[in-house]
């Protein structure tokens, strides 16, 4: 991975800028970052921003992929935000890039616990997708949910990683995945 053009594609669970688990990575392989997500927003957002990426002229060797949690605590359709994934990794494919898409970790054991119960619909639909990435996606390497977590290991609002945390996901991605 030294020297290889990244790009990341999410929402908050990858737009922590200088200290989430894109940068460890980049730190520990060597690779140029460039992170494109942002926090609160969705698959169809997410792939018109990656479309923009490359109509504007940029490369990236490698897509890291990670979204749909906010997706599945509204309204969308499961299927619809796999199918826009799944439209990301065709069009990282079509620019001769390789798609890494991570399902996340597991909200059930960490989220869950440490929130209230009008959360409990979106936790469970989340998890099904997870499981729908890992199962559907295809031409793209998975990660699978990372399921070494319990309620310890999101931060204060019970949704997201912590900067202490962080490299521990990033461990995990590259095992799965960088090796």
């Amino acid at each position: 991975m030294k020297g290889k053009r990244v790009a990341v594609i999410g929402d908050s669970h990858s737009a922590l800028y200088g200290s989430g688990w894109q940068d460890e990575l980049s730190w520990k392989y060597g690779f140029e970052l460039k992170n494109l997500a942002v926090g609160g927003k969705s698959t169809p957002w997410m792939l018109d921003v990656l479309k923009k990426f490359y109509s504007d002229g940029n490369t990236a060797d490698v897509v890291f992929i990670y979204g749909g949690a906010n997706d599945s605590f509204g309204n969308a359709k499961l299927e619809n935000v796999l199918k826009n994934i799944q439209s990301m990794v065709d069009l990282v494919r079509s620019h001769s890039g390789v798609p890494i898409v991570i399902s996340g970790f597991n909200y059930e054991k960490a989220v869950k616990p440490k929130v209230s119960s009008k959360y409990y619909d979106g936790i469970e639909r989340y998890g099904q997708l997870q499981k729908m990435i890992e199962k559907e996606i295809k031409h793209a390497d998975v990660v699978p949910t990372w399921e070494d977590v319990n309620q310890n290991t999101t931060g204060g609002d019970g949704f997201h990683l912590p900067t202490s945390k962080q490299k521990l996901f990033a461990e995990y991605v590259g095992k799965k995945i960088l090796k």
